[in-house]
């Protein structure tokens, strides 16, 4: 879902609201890129999230998409009542690396931000423990040098 600006671009600006739900796999990026080159969304657009995860690897490639197009990322949802743009969300597992892509990126309450220890099919594989987690730190720090903030 997505909303284009309202009214003139010298008034209201370029940037984009667009609304991003629900699980995320492993092909989330190459979507959102596809739709964002499709639609010429300028940087500054804000992404809104609402997701309970899905692919780890997914996740990171999607924040990957979100940083290289300079959005900003928010948790939460198209509201149903004209008056409200926004309603509180969730964005849990996945969804949370995905959000770190945000060139700024912030929570309303009582909106949700929830992070875990992954998953992984192959039981007690220390190996394949420590590649996964080597990738979500480097994730992390690539992302960590733009600011967040947690509205209260």
């Amino acid at each position: 879902m997505r909303n284009p600006p309202a009214g003139p671009i010298e008034i209201v600006g370029n940037s984009w609201r667009i609304y991003a739900i629900g699980e995320i796999d492993a092909d989330a990026g190459k979507r959102l890129e596809a739709f964002l080159k499709e639609n010429k969304i300028p940087e500054k657009s804000t992404l809104a999230l609402d997701s309970p995860g899905g692919s780890l690897f997914g996740g990171i490639t999607l924040g990957r998409v979100i940083r290289e197009a300079g959005l900003f990322t928010y948790v939460g949802k198209k509201s149903t009542k004209p008056d409200d743009l926004i309603q509180p969300g969730e964005c849990y597992s996945a969804c949370a690396l995905a959000f770190l892509g945000g060139q700024f990126r912030w929570v309303n309450p009582p909106s949700e931000y929830g992070v875990h220890r992954f998953n992984s099919r192959a039981k007690g594989d220390i190996d394949v423990a420590q590649v996964v987690s080597a990738a979500i730190v480097q994730y992390i720090r690539d992302m960590v040098s733009i600011r967040a903030c947690l509205m209260q």
